[in-house]
């Protein structure tokens, strides 16, 4: 969760910052062995639609957490 909330906040408040998560976001999927996955909270909606979907599954879910509603997640699977 927490490298998630750091990226949204740079996606939104700093342009360089922001890059550097996205490359480290990068590293993480492509250092995954076919088959690994990344699962992280709060979803990444301005970055999971970039991946190339014949190389990495997402799937979106919702968590529910008392007292706030939902938070989303997301599983990344490396397929090769």
């Amino acid at each position: 969760m927490s490298f998630s909330l750091h990226f949204v906040h740079a996606h939104f408040h700093s342009e360089m910052e922001a890059r550097q998560y996205a490359m480290a976001y990068m590293n993480i999927l492509h250092g995954l062995r076919t088959g690994g996955s990344f699962i992280y909270a709060l979803g990444l909606p301005f970055m999971e639609p970039l991946l190339e979907p014949e190389n990495f599954c997402v799937i979106h879910s919702a968590i529910p957490v008392p007292k706030i509603g939902t938070v989303s997640a997301s599983r990344i699977t490396k397929l090769h």
